[in-house]
């Protein structure tokens, strides 16, 4: 028996999307705003984590201001989600599979 496929789903960051850079950008950011350090490579490094473990491991000295911290990366994320970041090929991927007639989510 073949099964027919009609539904493709991928996930977005770092599968279609780089948004290695952005996070870093925006984690710097957020520290920079409450004056804690925060180097590319420890940003990098948590890559992959929920928010509460970024903050956790990122900022364990500041519990206090997880919350300021957390909202400071979101509007900075948001703000600057404008550049294309795909990784090379897959808007043309997405676009042959949409022409066979999937369904991609």
């Amino acid at each position: 028996m073949s099964l027919k496929t009609e539904l493709v789903i991928f996930d977005w960051d770092g599968t279609l999307y780089n948004s290695v850079g952005q996070i870093v950008a925006s984690l710097q950011h957020a520290a920079e705003q409450h004056e804690l350090p925060l180097s590319d490579e420890a940003a990098k490094s948590i890559i992959g984590l929920g928010l509460p473990e970024v903050m956790q491991t990122l900022f364990p000295e500041a519990p206090e201001l997880h919350d300021s911290i957390l909202k400071a990366y979101g509007d900075h994320y948001i703000a600057n989600s404008t550049s294309d970041a795909w990784f090379e090929g897959i808007s043309e991927l997405l676009h042959d599979l949409k022409a066979q007639g999937l369904k991609l989510a």
